[in-house]
Order: structure tokens, then sequence, then C-alpha cells
């Protein structure tokens, strides 16, 4: 699972990517709006996992997310449908690709848990520090979440979505206090999101009828 800032920064390369989308600062509520869930703390399980439309198996987690995109078109604003999904795959790549190995490599320094959840948190969360200093969050993704409006999407309440927009305009999520992160640099973000690129690329935006029935985990 990946924090704030990093699925900000995934939803940043993917706006850089595909000119489809256009309403950004939709799009960028989507990219954050699974975790309105746990604005109260951190939520039970089934509701974590519902907002995330994940499964125990990953292969199962991506492909839940591709369908409910494509079931929903229309339903809902298409680039708030799509920076929702994002997010879920987001976390589903990270999962796979990257959150054992962040864990192993801090504890291989010999970091101890700073933060109540895990070494692995520690590092997102000194990520989120550091990036909230940089110009793309604050000239680019801040001001257009200030122009987002909260929506319900799947279940997740509107009035949560709300409270984590004003939550995040506030930067209360990013006073972090040790330092640049130690494995999950930008070098690192740039592979995940090459990574959701090519999901988005396949089935999302190219023929996803014809191609679902091919592995994109090859």
């Amino acid at each position: 699972m990946a924090s704030l800032l990093m699925h900000l920064y995934v939803g940043k390369k993917i706006v850089e990517r595909y000119p489809q989308i256009i309403d950004h600062p939709q799009f960028y509520l989507g990219c954050i709006i699974s975790d309105s869930v746990n604005i109260d703390g951190l939520a039970e399980k089934a509701v974590r996992w519902a907002a995330h439309i994940r499964s125990n198996n990953i292969n199962e987690w991506y492909d839940n997310n591709i369908d409910y995109y494509h079931s929903n078109l229309g339903n809902t604003n298409r680039d708030l449908l799509l920076g929702y999904v994002v997010h879920n795959i987001t976390d589903a790549a990270f999962d796979e690709f990257f959150s054992k190995t962040v864990q192993d490599g801090l504890s291989k320094m010999g970091k101890k848990p700073l933060s109540t959840f895990s070494l692995r948190w520690d590092d997102c969360f000194r990520f989120d520090y550091d990036q909230s200093k940089e110009c793309w969050w604050r000239r680019e993704v801040l001001p257009n979440l200030k122009k987002a409006y909260p929506i319900e999407i799947n279940g997740i309440k509107s009035e949560y979505v709300s409270i984590l927009i004003s939550n995040i305009i506030k930067q209360e999520h990013f006073d972090f206090p040790e330092g640049n992160p130690l494995i999950i640099t930008t070098v690192l973000m740039d592979v995940l999101s090459n990574i959701v690129c090519k999901i988005i690329d396949m089935f999302i935006f190219d023929g996803w009828e014809s191609l679902k029935s091919q592995t994109h985990r090859e």
C-alpha cells in the first residue's frame, strides 16, 4: 500500500502521459479517495478492502479494478473513476513489486519503526514529507485538489472525502520528522509509475476486451 503523496506522484505522471484526462481536480481526488475510509482512524479490514476493491490474489485485485472501471463508465465522473482505480492498482503494484523489498531493506539498515505502522510506512511518510516541498505538489496537484468537489463512489461516503480534502490542503499528513526517504525515492516511484502506466495502457485505454485474457504480470 502506498501513502497519499505517493499516490498523487503516480497520478501526476499519469496526467503527463494521457491527454485524455481533462478534469484534473477530480482525477487527483480519485487518486486518494480510497483512503478516505480511514479518516477517523484505520478502518476495519472489510471496509478498507471494499474501498480498494481488493483481493487476496494480486492478479484478481488488478482485474477487479479493471472490471469496475469498465462497468461504471457513464455512471460517474470519468476522470474521478480513472483516478480511483489508479489508486487501487498503484497499491496492488506496490505490494507486488516493492513492499517486501522496502521493508527488508530498511531492516538490514538497522532501522527501528518510528510510526505505529511499520518501517515501510515510515519511509512512505518520509517520501510524503520530502515531496510536500516540491513544485509538482505545490504548483500543480495541490491547486487542483483545492478545486475538487467531494463525491461518493463505490460506497465511500462523500463526507469522508470532504474531510480528507480539507486535511490534505492543510498538509496535516506530511509532518513526519525524520529526514529524506531512504528507499522510497523518486527513482523507485518513477518505476512504480511506469508499471501502473503499462497496466493503464493495456487494459483501460487500449483494446481492453481483446487483451483481458492476457496476463499483464508476466
